[in-house]
Formats: structure tokens, C-alpha cells, sequence
């Protein structure tokens, strides 16, 4: 009474002539490569959660989901010197707009107060 999926590991038994996995609750993609590609349908029957090569159920693939890991990578990935540049291109214009407007209000003594520490 087997359960789970069919380790990848015994792919590497080359010496393997049959595989008798009848009448097991084996669930996953049959493994593919060197014997693993010789045994034919029988040598699974009664394993309704297997798919894949030799049978003719087709496995579906499921693709986990993103992890945080996952998100973090995609932010940097489009996070480059572009965006960068277009952050400090923005703030520079921005900065010199404030500027020239409380220059041009005349109201500037709380910044000379501020420099001078009075």
C-alpha cells in the first residue's frame, strides 16, 4: 500500500528490467528517463492519481503560489537604473519649483534663522 509520488531517485537504477507498482495509492507524474521509459502501461494499474508517459491521463500542471520571495524578485527585476534616474529627475525639478516659489514669496527669514541658528 504505497502512497505519494514515485521518487525521481529511481530513474537512476538502470538496472530495473520490471516495475510492479499495481494496486498502490501513488499520486503525480511518472518519472521519465533511462528505465522509467520502458515500462509499460500495466506496471502502474490501479493508481488512479498517476499521470504522465506511459498513460494516456495527461498531467496537469499547477503552478504554486508566488511567494513572497516571488514578489520581491519582480520588484527588483523592474526596478532599475531607468526608474532611478526618472525618480531623481523628478524630485531635482520638483525641489528647484519649491525653491523658486518661497524665494519668490520674499518670505525667507525662517530659513536665514534656521542657517544662523538664531
Amino acid at each position: 500500500m504505497l502512497n505519494g509520488s514515485i521518487p525521481m531517485q529511481l530513474t537512476r537504477l538502470t538496472f530495473l528490467a520490471v516495475l510492479n507498482l499495481w494496486q498502490n495509492k501513488l499520486i503525480g507524474p511518472i518519472p521519465q528517463g533511462l528505465q522509467f521509459n520502458t515500462f509499460q502501461n500495466n506496471s502502474y494499474i490501479g493508481n488512479k492519481g498517476l499521470c504522465g508517459f506511459p498513460l494516456s491521463k495527461k498531467c496537469m500542471i499547477v503552478e504554486p503560489p508566488p511567494s513572497e520571495e516571488d514578489n520581491d524578485l519582480k520588484f527588483t527585476s523592474g526596478f532599475g537604473w531607468r526608474a532611478v534616474m526618472m525618480g531623481y529627475g523628478c524630485g531635482f525639478v520638483y525641489g528647484i519649483a519649491i525653491g523658486y516659489l518661497v524665494s519668490k514669496s520674499r518670505k525667507l527669514q525662517w530659513l536665514v534663522s534656521l542657517v544662523k541658528g538664531e
